[in-house]
Formats: structure tokens, sequence, C-alpha cells
């Protein structure tokens, strides 16, 4: 008898099968359960069950909610878009596991890590009686949430491992995470001329800034949109009088929110406000006022699709060009981002390999997750 033990939390369920598959087994597992198989990995079976239960994580509901408010013409192509992330992350975390497993990482080691984070996980949320209550309520035990814990050592182990951020099996660093010479000086000639603001910027060049105050009336909370823009416009006319001040709205405000004086305060560069001007407000508006705008100048009422806005401007930060060799902390920043680049590359490289080898049965999931935009992204 074939048996499924399915981890809570981890999103897969553990499927014994034979170690080569024929198109008539494949049709044979589709009739036999209920959820239709959506992947075979190796030896394992990834199932539409699996899918619902990962997006029940707080990420997945996120995912969820935000395809629900799509127009129903986008929803359907949405949700086969998910549906593919969502398997191709499934399987990703079983290959990382299965090659940590397979590189003979201490298992002594790693059950003593279990144990620990197992006890530190019990006392950080208040003791046994809380902890086990929290299982029952996530349809978990202890054993299957340490087998949990012990998936993703493996994993992080193999990819510390992969990009040289930690030891390997031999309990050496098996690959070096330098960044030569020569790779820094191509660096800095290839960004002080990159069209990409956040490349130049690790240079230390920086785009004009301006400094805003920001008033916001909701429709919801005024009466509806004509109200909020009626509303606004007067807020706006007994500003410009002086008979009172943005600061003084804003410390109104702030006796019903202690974060209403940080809220408030935006600080934009010149790029920012040109994308918030046509994304936000629908149009050249925004970005038309910052040109021309001295500080202490006001914006006209805007509307976006929650509120009618008015702006201050209070400073203006000029422009500063690249200065790559005044500052070692500049230096030190561009090395950091060449080193998270060699860990993704190294990493996809890594990624890629796995999926070849993998034999997985869904051929467009492999197409998928061989796309660079997904071996080489940078998870969050």
């Amino acid at each position: 008898m074939v048996g499924v033990s399915t981890l809570a939390g981890t999103g897969w369920a553990l499927q014994a099968l034979p170690r080569t598959l024929t198109d008539q087994d494949l049709r044979a597992l589709e009739a036999r359960y209920m959820d239709q198989v959506v992947v075979v990995a190796g030896d394992q079976v990834i199932t539409q069950r699996d899918l619902l239960q990962r997006l029940q994580t707080p990420a997945g509901r996120r995912k969820v909610t935000e395809l629900a408010a799509l127009p129903p013409q986008a929803q359907a192509k949405a949700e086969a878009q998910l549906k593919l992330e969502t398997s191709a992350e499934l399987v990703e975390m079983f290959l990382e596991t299965r090659a940590g497993e397979d590189r003979g990482f201490d298992p002594k080691l790693v059950e003593t890590l279990v144990d620990r984070r197992f006890q530190e996980t019990i006392e950080r949320v208040g003791g046994y009686r809380t902890f086990y209550a929290e299982l029952q309520r996530a349809n978990s035990s202890p054993e299957l949430f340490k087998e949990q814990i012990r998936r993703s050592l493996y994993r992080y182990a193999w990819q510390g491992a992969i990009t040289g951020r930690q030891a390997g099996t031999t309990g050496r660093i098996e690959l070096d995470r330098f960044v030569r010479p020569g790779e820094l000086r191509v660096t800095y000639k290839n960004f002080l001329g990159s069209s990409r603001w956040s490349e130049r910027e690790l240079l230390g060049e920086r785009e004009k800034q301006f400094v805003l105050l920001e008033l916001a009336l909701g429709f919801e909370a005024s009466g509806g949109r004509q109200a909020a823009v009626d509303r606004a416009k007067t807020v706006r006319e007994d500003i410009e009088a002086g008979k009172v001040s943005v600061e003084e709205y804003i410390r109104h405000w702030g006796l019903r929110d202690p974060k209403a004086a940080e809220k408030a305060r935006l600080v934009l560069t010149a790029s920012q406000a040109r994308d918030a001007s046509q994304s936000s407000f629908g149009g050249p508006t925004f970005a038309e006022f910052l040109a021309d705008a001295e500080p202490g100048d006001l914006s006209p009422v805007l509307e976006s699709s929650l509120a009618a806005h008015i702006f201050k401007l209070v400073e203006i930060q000029p422009a500063q060009p690249a200065r790559p060799f005044e500052d070692w902390n500049l230096q030190e920043d561009v090395r950091n981002f060449l080193l998270e680049k060699q860990a993704r590359n190294r990493l996809g490289r890594a990624h890629r390999d796995l999926i070849l080898e993998s034999a997985l049965s869904n051929r467009t999931l492999v197409e998928f997750m061989l796309d660079p935009a997904w071996l080489y992204r940078v998870d969050e």
C-alpha cells in the first residue's frame, strides 16, 4: 500500500513512486487521485491540494487577494500564472531539499539544530500548551513541524555551500566570495554611464530630490469624491490666505494618528515624481508643479483613486555628480552589489542543473523555471 504524508507548511505531499514513470503511469496517477496531479518531480507528486495549501500562507493569501481584485477578463490569465509560479516554488523547495540531502551534510548536526530550533520556537510562543494549540489549529503536529525545519536546514545549507556563503560538507568554504579588482574597475566604468539610476546611485550620484508635505482627504471619510475635492479646495484657500498652515493641519490629524507627521513627509526624486504624476494622478499636473515650484509653494488640488491631495514643497535638494573614489563606503556598496550578483548567478546555474536533472513531468513548468527571470530572481 502506498502511503501519503502531507507536510503542513512545506507545501508538498510525499508519495513513493517507481523510479521511472511511463505515460500510462501518469494517467493512472491522475485517475487515482481526486485532486489533479500537477507535476511529478523525481519520486514526488505535487497535486492541486498542495498548491491550495501553499496559497494558505500569508504571502499566498496576499496574492489571491490581489488576483480577486483584477477585472474578470484578466483573472483567468493571472490565475494560470499564479498556479505556475506556486508549482515552481514547490518544485524548487523539493529539489533544493533533495540536493542538500544528497550532498551529505552531517545528519547528527542537522538533528541537533532541528531540536534546538524546535525548543526555541516553543519558548518564543510561550510554552508547550500554546505551541501545541497553534499546531492543532494549523492541522499540523510536532513531527511535521520538525520535518519542516529539517527540510529548511538542508535547503539553506545547500544554498550556502553553492554560493560560498558558508561551509560545505567538508567543513570548509568551497567557493570564494571575492570581487577581483578588474571586475570592480569595469563595474565603475559601466555604472558611470548607466541608464539605471539605481546603478549610478551606487557610485554616489544623486538625482534632484523634492521634500514635500502631503495633505490627503480620503473620499470615503469625506462623504464621496466631490465632497473631498470641495473640502480640499477650501483648505487650500485657507492656507494661502494665512488662516492656517499645512503643519497645523498635520498636528491636528496627529491627535488621531501619532504617525501623521511621518506619513505626511515625502522625499521624491524627479523621476519618481514623473512616475507618480502619471500612475497616481493620471496626468502631468503634479510633475509640472514640481518643475516650476519654489520651497513654500502649494500644489493645485490633485485627485488619486482614493483621495484629494494638496502638496507643499518644503525643500529642493540639488543633484550630485558621482564620486566613487572619494568615499570608501561607496566602494564597499559596489563590492556588496557584485557579491549579491555573484550569489544569484551561482544559485541560478545550480537551479538550472537541478531542473535539467530532475525529469519533471510538466514541460511547461520546466520552461518557466528555466527562464532567466525565474532562475536569477532575487527572493523576497
